[in-house]
């Protein structure tokens, strides 16, 4: 079995609780959903994880912990239930959100006990960059840049990629900026980037907007006014969308808009008066906590404009071309190398490259401090496996 840590598949294949806060308690499987994953998991004995550097020590202790669940394995010497764990991933990137890498001393790591990553697992350096493999200049460029030692042709050969700004003047129409993602520090550069565009499309096609619905699964008290579940006051609903399990309460679409899909949906194809092919996008339900000590459910469709995206969103992402901010609002060690990591060619538009020494380095002397391992001009990609 794979999995990736985005929330709709790591978290939902081991029924792993979408982090609210600062909690680290596991919550064991019910019985009756015991019994079936038990059934299900009968016959597998491998797991592979993808894009390790997004996976907290927090998460990985619990897959281990449902794991040994699933697989009844009650001696505590026995890791995972038993099933052999092989991770895939470039550490050479950012931590995951408002956490540490997995190898780390990050949240529910006991000081003094085994540490799950560095104790248990094998690490197997790569050492070839498939990515970049038709541009050496540029692959060469990027194992600079990513170690603080990009020289001063380095620096040219991207400043000839400079623009004045994100939105002047890129002529999208042409090669390949062709509706190029833009890559952007700040989630609120990105909202601002999707709208404006959106806005652009209003001119010539309808805006659709598709609003949320809501239900209570829970409630620990009586809410005055409340007579049906299906009922809930917006006093009753977190006014961010990333304390409802990254769910929006509006999404807008209209046709021609670029957009994401959230989670993963199982391609079933349908017939269209088009007689094209079509993937039917059906809404999701996501659980999470309210006000007043209510849990609610959200039911919105799994999407989102897609013009722009947040630098970390796009980890493991390859693009043809993209358009990218490394002005001063570059707020983490890394990012710069990130953004730039992500690109086949050197076919990008940058703004500014003013932090491009100072969010690399500092960044990488951390990482290879506290991973202890060869971490320099070198390692492109590892593997580990327990």
């Amino acid at each position: 079995m794979v999995l990736q840590p985005l929330i709709l598949a790591i978290h939902r294949a081991l029924n792993l609780p979408v982090e609210h806060g600062n909690s680290t308690t596991y919550r064991k499987l019910g019985a009756e959903r015991l019994k079936k994953l038990r059934q299900s998991w009968k016959y597998i004995n491998t797991i592979i994880i993808d894009e390790i550097s997004m996976v907290s020590y927090l998460t990985i202790s619990f897959i281990g912990k449902w794991l040994t669940e699933i697989k009844g394995t009650d001696d505590t010497e026995v890791l995972f239930g038993r099933l052999n764990v092989i991770a895939v991933g470039v550490f050479f990137q950012l931590p995951p959100v408002r956490d540490k890498f997995v190898f780390q001393d990050g949240r529910g790591c006991n000081p003094g006990s085994t540490h799950l990553w560095r104790d248990e697992f094998k690490v197997i350096e790569l050492t070839q960059n498939m990515r970049q493999r038709q541009d050496t200049e540029y692959s060469e460029i990027l194992n600079r840049v990513r170690i603080g030692s990009q020289t001063k042709s380095n620096i040219s050969v991207l400043r000839s990629s400079l623009t004045s700004g994100i939105r002047d003047p890129i002529d999208v129409s042409q090669p390949p900026f062709v509706d190029a993602l833009c890559l952007l520090p700040l989630k609120e550069q990105v909202e601002d980037y999707n709208d404006s565009r959106l806005k652009d499309l209003s001119h010539f096609t309808k805006i659709y907007d598709f609003d949320a619905e809501h239900s209570i699964v829970e409630s620990t008290t009586l809410i005055p006014g409340v007579v049906s579940h299906e009922e809930v006051p917006d006093s009753l609903i977190p006014s961010s969308d990333k304390e409802c399990a990254g769910s929006s309460r509006k999404v807008k679409l209209a046709i021609g808009a670029q957009v994401m899909l959230r989670c993963l949906v199982s391609r079933v194809t349908i017939d269209d008066s088009l007689e094209q092919e079509a993937v039917p996008i059906e809404p999701v339900a996501a659980k999470f906590y309210g006000k007043q000590g209510v849990t609610l459910r959200r039911t919105q469709l799994p999407l989102l404009s897609w013009w722009a995206a947040t630098i970390h969103k796009v980890q493991g992402l390859s693009l043809d071309a993209a358009v990218i901010d490394l002005g001063p609002k570059m707020f983490e060690d890394g990012i710069a190398y990130i953004a730039l990591s992500r690109i086949f060619e050197a076919k990008i538009w940058c703004q500014q490259i003013d932090n491009l020494v100072t969010k690399v380095w500092t960044y990488l002397l951390i990482v290879a401090k506290d991973f202890q391992l060869s971490l320099c001009g070198h390692c492109i990609m590892c593997i580990a496996v327990v």
